[in-house]
């Protein structure tokens, strides 16, 4: 995983990224509850005594957003792994919620161990490349909501775990056995 370290100072607007990654966000009608928290922070919280922030300065604009939500809302939970199991493609490199944190130069959850908890808002930071080229197409894109939700992976053993269920029942053992006659006399269906 990539990760771009914040500049100290301010850049004062918006990378382009990072505005159309947080307008996609809001705008998803999975979050209602999403409050948009931001993604420039004001000036006189990037001063050179201040942790440095991706809300302050990259080069490119500000790279990172918060939404906020209720305290240790469900939503933020979702928005947040929705986030992470997008990351490659969005080009996250750290995502902050309800005292974890995942990324920021490691691949994992963590419990946040100090200052803000980010339990009221889903803290997102993009590194460089995305940044200066994530556009809201991208965006929606790989936030898309699937039809069906699994991999097919779960879907076989969703499959297997269902057959052998039916195999239990004498209509689920007929039931299987019509499936298997038909799809052996109509192997194109």
């Amino acid at each position: 995983m990539r990760y771009d370290p914040p500049l100290q100072g301010w850049d004062g607007y918006a990378s382009l990224g990072a505005d159309a990654l947080q307008d996609v966000i809001l705008a998803d009608p999975r979050f209602p509850a999403a409050v948009n928290l931001g993604v420039v922070r004001d000036k006189s919280r990037c001063g050179s005594d201040d942790p440095k922030s991706r809300h302050c300065k990259t080069g490119y604009g500000s790279a990172a957003g918060d939404v906020g939500f209720p305290r240790s809302h469900p939503e933020g939970t979702i928005l947040a792994n929705l986030l992470v199991a997008n990351a490659t493609e969005l080009g996250i490199q750290g995502v902050n919620w309800d005292g974890r944190r995942w990324g920021f130069g490691e691949d994992r959850w963590r419990p946040i161990t100090s200052g803000d908890l980010h339990d009221t808002h889903v803290h997102w930071e993009l590194n460089d490349s995305a940044a200066q080229h994530l556009t809201q197409a991208q965006a929606r894109a790989a936030l898309e909501e699937d039809d069906l939700p699994y991999t097919p992976q779960q879907l076989t053993t969703f499959a297997t775990a269902g057959a052998l269920t039916a195999l239990t029942t004498e209509a689920g053992h007929q039931e299987i056995r019509e499936a298997l006659n038909e799809a052996l006399l109509n192997p194109d269906s």
